[in-house]
This record gives C-alpha cells, sequence and structure tokens, in this order.
C-alpha cells in the first residue's frame, strides 16, 4: 500500500497536463480552440483538487521528513497547482478587460 498504483499516476499526471493544455490555450489565443462547457470545467478543477490532497496526504504520511519539510511541499503543490495557475490567468485576464473598458 506504500507505492502508487501506476493506474493512479497516470491519471494524476492525465489531468494536471490536460488541466495546463486548457488552461494556456484559453490564455493565450483569442479564440481558443478548446471549448468545454462549465460542467466539465468545474468536474476537471475538482480532479486537479483531488489530486493536490492525495499528494498531500501522501507527503503527510511520510515519517523521515520534518513537519517543515512536509510543509513546504504541501505548499509547492498548492502553488504550482494547475487551479490556482488557471484561475490567476482568469483574474487577469478579467482585470484587464476591465481596465480596457
Amino acid at each position: 500500500m506504500n507505492k502508487i498504483p501506476l493506474l493512479l499516476k497516470i491519471l494524476i499526471t492525465g489531468v494536471i497536463l490536460y488541466t495546463l493544455y486548457y488552461a494556456v490555450i484559453n490564455f493565450f489565443l483569442i479564440q481558443p480552440t478548446l471549448r468545454i462547457d462549465t460542467a466539465t470545467h468545474y468536474f476537471l478543477m475538482l480532479l486537479n483538487l483531488l489530486a493536490i490532497v492525495y499528494l498531500s496526504y501522501r507527503v503527510i504520511k511520510i515519517k523521515s521528513i520534518t513537519y517543515e519539510y512536509k510543509l513546504f511541499w504541501i505548499m509547492l503543490f498548492i502553488i504550482i497547482s494547475p487551479i490556482i495557475i488557471y484561475y490567476l490567468w482568469k483574474v487577469d485576464n478579467k482585470k484587464t478587460l476591465e481596465s480596457v473598458e
């Protein structure tokens, strides 16, 4: 039970890569080629949140590292997560559009 199953690793990697692709396409292109509906968008964000929670749980379960190191890894997961990156881009884009109007 100490090892992450291969299928779970593939699933977590796929969700994170797909979210990054989705965020980059929607941020850099004027007319994005990838259109998904609101329900799919929130489901994707939920999957990313679950991936962060699971990875944080795995870090907490490691007994051989210090509390500060565990906290560092959890904060790193949160800061570089696709959820945070995507919403920073969306907020920045929204603020830019409001300032132009």
